[in-house]
């Protein structure tokens, strides 16, 4: 079940910039895809394809993704821009 309509802001899918988003929110709190699985009660694997654009997360980890790394849900949609991967 897809809970997110398809478009693409640029070159990038939601996926692809929830993906992105989540990864630089790891790299800006110092905590890796295993540290976030256990936070939210999912397996490191799970994680492991958010942050790879792989999957994307459901609207309830979403949200516990956006609690337990103090980010906004919207900053995540857009890939967190504010945080560049090169910044860590």
């Amino acid at each position: 079940m897809n809970y997110y309509h398809y478009y693409e802001r640029g070159n990038m899918s939601d996926r692809e910039l929830i993906g992105q988003g989540i990864r630089r929110a790891l790299l800006r709190k110092g905590l890796t895809t295993t540290d976030l699985a256990r936070r939210i009660g999912v397996g490191s694997s799970t994680v492991g394809k958010w942050v790879t654009s792989a999957a994307i997360p459901s609207p309830k980890n979403l949200r516990a993704v956006c609690v337990h790394l103090d980010v906004d849900e919207t900053d995540l949609r857009e890939g967190y821009p504010d945080f560049a991967d090169d910044a860590a």
